[in-house]
């Protein structure tokens, strides 16, 4: 399969790595695109143009991708709290990242709420918040949301915004909704829903004319994405549109931790999807040690969303 790229000469491939990620995430197995200006079927179509978004903060890195030739990517996202998933992928790929982008929702469900953001401090990485880390921030504002509702969800905001540390109330309170950065010439949007909307859910299945619309509005290369809880990789009007998944909370049937690593050069990218387990009777023991709700054990436990 041949594809569209903004830059020319550059190429890509997408693999799929430890347990099965579905043929949706990633083409069908692996992909392989190569000499992009040489191809005339491109993923996607339609022209529509989306209104530009709104806030952007631009972070240039050029200090990381120089002299540097080659970057190695940890992308993460919906951590949710879950500390011992998130552990989980640092033993597995400790030591084989330049760098960690995260795209937010890494508060509530899961009681490690502290332990979370410590690592991501420790690990440098570059994080937005979502629309759960977002509520948590209005709490610490003393302001009211009315979503979720019924008590057995609210429980789990007012919990965890009750138990941050002095210095994890402000890393929160500082987190932006997106942020741009340029890596080794590839311009990279981290969003947590989409580039329009930060609750926007874009899926495997998502119609390529919604992701022409949002990718005829973006400048960049490489849009990463959360939200959905949905692995996959998209490459529509010359952008590579990536989700990694869900760290903390996966909602296929399978509990295991959800990540990818997009490895950069100046003329390729390659991305792999993994799936690892973890220690899931850790996350259900807290639960139950916290008094919260235990509905949350049996989801942590089956991988699906019950309520």
């Amino acid at each position: 399969m041949q594809g569209f790229f903004l830059l020319p000469g550059r190429s890509s491939t997408v693999e799929q790595r430890d347990s099965a990620v579905s043929g949706a995430a990633t083409g069908g197995g692996p992909l392989t695109i190569r000499d992009p200006q040489l191809s005339s079927e491109v993923p996607g179509g339609g022209g529509f143009i989306f209104s530009k978004k709104k806030s952007i903060v631009f972070l240039m890195l050029e200090h990381l991708s120089s002299p540097k030739k080659r970057m190695r990517i940890l992308c993460i996202s919906d951590i949710h709290g879950n500390f011992p998933a998130l552990n989980a992928v640092h033993e597995r790929e400790s030591g084989n990242w330049d760098l960690v982008l995260n795209a937010g929702d890494s508060l509530v469900y899961a009681p490690f709420a502290n332990q979370t953001l410590n690592w991501l401090k420790q690990s440098q990485a570059i994080s937005i918040r979502g629309n759960t880390d977002r509520k948590v921030i209005r709490l610490l504002k003393d302001k009211p949301f009315n979503k979720p509702s019924h008590p057995e969800k609210r429980i789990m905001y007012t919990h965890t915004a009750a138990n941050l540390t002095p210095e994890n109330q402000q890393y929160l309170l500082g987190l932006k909704k997106c942020r741009q950065l340029k890596l080794l010439g590839w311009k990279i949007g981290l969003y947590h829903g989409s580039p329009a909307d930060p609750e926007e859910f874009l899926f495997a299945d998502t119609p390529d004319s919604r992701l022409a619309e949002l990718a005829a509005s973006s400048k960049e290369h490489i849009i990463l994405c959360g939200h959905s809880h949905t692995p996959f990789h998209r490459l529509v009007g010359g952008v590579h549109f990536i989700n990694p998944g869900s760290v903390g909370r996966m909602f296929d049937g399978s509990p295991k931790a959800s990540y990818a690593m997009v490895h950069l050069q100046p003329d390729q990218i390659n991305i792999y999807f993994h799936r690892i387990p973890y220690p899931v009777e850790e996350v259900t023991q807290a639960i139950l040690d916290a008094k919260l709700p235990k509905i949350y054990t049996q989801m942590y436990s089956v991988g699906r969303k019950l309520n």
